[in-house]
């Protein structure tokens, strides 16, 4: 019973494993992740098999419930008392209010024993005489908020009933979650009308609405015909604050839902005004995608997957199957999923051969970043944490006097990235793969480097040779020096470069980001013969895109092996379409397609690392250089 109301009252696992440590297993019974899920599987009735996150979760907290149970073996006072008001984590986490969470663990037996789901005053009177909250919100509160979680209409309006024949205002807090409720509940235009009937109430008590009432208020109206409410509440809440992210994708599954484009142009530029990170909407694709299907709102979800595809969201992995259950769930037998992915050279989804754009940035908007680059993140007070004034005025002269270059490489990186064992000369063979292609090149580096130019003095031209003061500022310099010298010039480093991204305006984020994909060559490695070759480059967009047969989504597929991903995507297909398309085209070019126009073949192309040696002991021909530019095209 106790785990029972522990898992329902939203603990972490930390709490939960250290509860069954003190109450109902010894410690001797949790040697193991698997034995512990098990014993929280059977105290819990979960389904069969926990999710692997579980387990994993599950594996960090138990060592410390075991570093908790060996030492509060010793201390007769570490037993958890009930009348505790807060408990600590374990793992050292956030004080959770644990009297609130039992309330409404209360709350909801109490609700779950009634015979009838009509209440009468007595049931009111019980709750309100027996259930107060000491030193904590007010009841009708508490139940308010609970009902608002659990979507629980009827006993919402039975509530407001009851305040009602007491002769007791509702509070502020009180109406602001039955307002949530209404609207989130919302299936005729009669509740429409009540919840802004309610919500007009409420306003007229107060001139100024905190953040949270206000996110509350807008999940409730984007439910409703009166979404258009929540513009003057996101403006309101730019008064005193940065509006929510919550609030905002709010309005923008509110205009996908009632197919109003420039309530979504409105919001879209809102969200960018605000300095709101768009990676925090990438959680919220499968909802926009959800309320599409349902809609079959075009223009709204092509505008919200447009500035998706602009600022590179990825679908996070966990959310994957969100996507997959909405598309088979409200068209069922329309659609194919599979996963897929789009080749590094040719651009194309190798699954259905649907060929993405191509990233590219405009003169006009190279310029822009040009500019910005210089004032924001050079001239800027960041920089000067990690530098001096002087080393970076000396080196703005250096790149005017020596520039433009056609390849700037981050020396260092270069030099400590290796996945082999550390070979002395691994700089000097990138320099020269670039130097016999006639490329002008840029080195940068510290003083480390100092034993490695010697192994330039037969290179003509010498490639120019630039040495900070300090590792911290080499990142700015060497993508300064790339800005000026041109929208072509390469930048070979394995770096993220995700710090620069956010010293700049966010409406040159994006650009800065796609400007990166073009020029940055982070996939290198040493062939069988010593010699630098690059890997993959990815110069195509991967998402999210429409097209006549269906979807391509991008995943979230970023690891610590490849910081930069895969290019995997959803390969979601029209199966009505897919055929009619097939037959138009002309397939002699491509890889043999299946009738609903999935390929039959699909093993991802082989890298040719170089030619195999000959079994006799002829001299071993080299393997061609590689041409940047035809690489590039």
């Amino acid at each position: 019973m106790l785990i029972s109301k522990v898992l329902r009252s939203g603990c972490s696992w930390s709490q939960l494993l250290y509860t069954l440590t003190k109450r109902n297993a010894s410690l001797s019974a949790l040697n193991s992740v698997s034995t512990c899920c098990t014993i929280v599987q059977q105290q819990s009735r979960l389904p069969y098999g926990l999710p692997i996150q579980c387990m994993h979760k599950a594996q960090y907290c138990l060592q410390n419930v075991r570093y908790l149970a060996s030492s509060s073996s010793s201390d007769s006072n570490a037993n958890l008392k009930e009348e505790d008001t807060q408990i600590q984590s374990p793992v050292g986490g956030v004080a959770i209010n644990r009297n609130r969470r039992d309330w409404q663990v209360s709350f909801r037996d109490f609700i779950a024993s009634r015979q009838s789901p009509q209440w009468q005053i007595e049931d009111w009177d019980y709750v309100a005489e027996k259930m107060p909250l000491p030193n904590g919100p007010s009841w009708e509160v508490l139940c308010m908020h609970t009902l608002y979680q659990d979507k629980s209409l009827a006993l919402g309006h039975s509530l407001m009933k009851y305040l009602e024949l007491k002769g007791k205002s509702p509070s502020h807090i009180t109406s602001t979650f039955f307002v949530g409720l209404l609207g989130a509940t919302s299936a005729s235009s009669d509740q429409d009308d009540e919840t802004k009937a309610f919500f007009d109430r409420l306003l007229s008590q107060t001139d100024v609405l905190d953040p949270a009432s206000i996110e509350v208020l807008c999940h409730g109206l984007s439910h409703t015909k009166y979404y258009k409410e929540c513009m003057k509440l996101a403006q309101m809440c730019k008064e005193t604050s940065n509006v929510s992210p919550s609030v905002l994708m709010n309005m923008l599954i509110a205009s996908v839902r009632f197919k109003d484009l420039a309530f979504c142009e409105s919001t879209l530029a809102m969200l960018e005004e605000e300095n709101v990170e768009p990676t925090q909407m990438a959680s919220f694709i499968p909802k926009v995608i959800e309320v599409y299907l349902s809609s079959s709102s075009e223009q709204a979800c092509a505008a919200v997957m447009d500035f998706c595809r602009k600022h590179s969201l990825l679908l996070p992995l966990r959310r994957t199957e969100d996507v997959i259950d909405a598309f088979y769930r409200l068209q069922p037998d329309k659609w194919r999923i599979q996963a897929s992915y789009v080749h590094h050279r040719t651009g194309r989804c190798v699954n259905c051969q649907h060929q993405m754009e191509k990233i590219e940035v405009t003169d006009a908007e190279f310029e822009a970043l040009q500019q910005a680059f210089l004032k924001q993140v050079i001239v800027g007070s960041n920089i000067f944490y990690k530098s001096t004034p002087e080393e970076v005025s000396h080196f703005v002269k250096f790149v005017e006097k020596t520039g433009p270059y056609d390849v700037v490489i981050d020396g260092l990186n270069v030099l400590h990235r290796q996945k082999r064992p550390k070979q002395p000369d691994v700089l000097y063979k990138a320099v020269r793969h670039f130097h016999d292609q006639g490329k002008k090149v840029l080195l940068l580096g510290t003083k480390v480097l100092t034993r490695n130019i010697s192994a330039f003095k037969n290179f003509s031209p010498r490639p120019i040779i630039y040495m900070t003061s300090t590792t911290k500022a080499d990142d700015s310099f060497f993508l300064y020096a790339a800005l000026q010298s041109g929208k072509d010039t390469l930048i070979v480093s394995q770096d993220k470069l995700r710090d620069h991204k956010f010293l700049m305006d966010p409406k040159l984020r994006h650009l800065f980001q796609q400007w990166l994909k073009t020029v940055q060559i982070y996939d290198w490695f040493y062939s069988r013969y010593g010699e630098f070759t690059i890997g993959r480059r990815h110069l195509h967009s991967i998402g999210p895109t429409r097209d006549e047969a269906g979807w391509h989504i991008p995943l979230n597929d970023i690891d610590k092996d490849y910081p930069f991903g895969h290019a995997k995507v959803l390969c979601v297909r029209d199966v009505t379409v897919a055929t009619k398309i097939i037959t138009k085209s002309d397939n002699s070019n491509r890889r043999p397609l299946s009738a609903d126009g999935i390929t039959n073949d699909r093993k991802r192309p082989r890298i040719n690392y170089g030619k195999k040696k000959p079994a006799n002991n002829k001299s071993v021909q080299q393997p061609e250089q590689i041409n940047l530019d035809e690489l590039m095209q």
